[in-house]
């Protein structure tokens, strides 16, 4: 009988492991956009070298936040599901975004009042996704998944110049606030490597 209650436990571990392993897999996709709209992956053209290369003297880049159409969990709008802390949470991701990236990059300065005259960066979020897991013996760990696209937008044609596709997750909170702004942070991070 012991035999078969271990077996159970073992079995339902593996399926939790598989399930948060499943739930935790991320990525962020570079590249480049020629104005044919064909892709350049070519790895030594990395988004922030570009920036540094072209913005000699101005490096400040306005993000603006798009969150259009941004969906809960692939289903209902996220400004339905946020309800009434909707602007609060646009707010909170951008600035925790550009404080994030400011913090950890000296190259290049992101702002959400103004920039260069050159570029800008849409940070369009596609959707949002609350992720749990549960670790042996302790609480859920609940983590905000979010999936986009970081566009570097030349500001005259209105083209998209430098990409980055993401999906991942920040730091597990059990404050709904708290997850999303570890998100973002992590995102920062990886914008700041791009």
């Amino acid at each position: 009988m012991i035999i078969v209650i271990t077996i159970i436990c073992i079995i339902a571990f593996a399926a939790v492991l598989v399930f948060v392993f499943k739930n935790s897999i991320e990525r962020a996709d570079m590249g480049t956009s020629s104005k044919k709209g064909q892709t350049d992956t070519n790895e030594n053209n990395t988004i922030i070298g570009f920036l540094k290369t072209n913005l000699k003297e101005n490096r400040v880049i306005k993000v603006e936040m798009d969150y259009t159409n941004t969906t809960w969990e692939s289903k209902e709008s996220y400004k339905t599901f946020c309800g009434e802390s909707y602007d609060e949470r646009v707010i909170l991701s951008r600035t925790t975004f550009i404080d994030t990236f400011n913090k950890t990059n000296s190259d290049i300065v992101l702002s959400d009042t103004n920039g260069n005259n050159l570029y800008h960066i849409v940070l369009q979020v596609n959707n949002l996704a609350r992720r749990v897991g549960v670790m042996r013996g302790g609480p859920p760990q609940i983590k905000v998944q979010i999936e986009g696209i970081i566009k570097v937008m030349d500001v005259e044609s209105n083209n998209v110049v430098r990409y980055m596709n993401f999906n991942l997750m920040g730091e597990a909170s059990q404050t709904p606030s708290k997850r999303l702004s570890s998100s973002f942070e992590e995102l920062a991070h990886r914008f700041a490597r791009s």
